[in-house]
Formats: structure tokens, C-alpha cells, sequence
């Protein structure tokens, strides 16, 4: 995989950084030079390496750090107060 950068396109084309960056949001692009690869390669390793930080990030925090969260707040680890039957039709 190779990488063509803005400034890479300034040396081809009348642009420059700032401009493709206001209308794109792109800094570089990645491009596979192997024929037998495609983009979904490059999404599996991209998945890989989220994993990965994820993994270590909990890893690190340890289980009792983990917390779910719903519109900010924690949410609890207790049953619920009302019995399951009342919603049951």
C-alpha cells in the first residue's frame, strides 16, 4: 500500500493542501498497488487494529472500570424494580 498525500497532488495538478482540505476533509489517500488485494483488505486490517486498542484500553482499565452509558448517565446493574409480567401481553 502506498499513500498519496496533498501535497504529493500539488506536484500534478494546479491545487494546494488548504484547498482540498476546506472542500474534502482528505490529507492522503491510500492506494493498493497488489492486484490481488482490494479495499475490503484494507478494512479488515483498519477493524484489526481498532480491535486491538480497544483490547489494550480495556485490558488496562480492568473490568470494574467498564460502565455502560445511556444518554450520559450510568446505567445500573440492578434488576428491575417493576415485575416483567406488567409489560407482557
Amino acid at each position: 500500500m502506498t499513500y498519496l498525500t496533498n501535497a504529493d497532488l500539488e506536484k500534478m495538478v494546479d491545487t494546494n493542501d488548504e484547498w482540498i482540505r476546506s472542500r474534502t476533509g482528505i490529507e492522503e489517500r491510500r492506494i493498493l498497488k497488489d492486484p490481488t488485494k482490494a479495499t475490503s483488505d484494507m478494512g479488515a486490517e483498519a477493524v484489526k487494529d481498532i480491535a486491538g486498542e480497544a483490547r489494550h484500553r480495556c485490558d488496562r482499565s480492568g473490568p470494574d472500570h467498564l460502565r455502560h452509558r445511556h444518554r450520559g448517565h450510568a446505567l445500573s446493574q440492578r434488576r428491575p424494580t417493576s415485575s416483567p409480567t406488567k409489560w407482557a401481553r
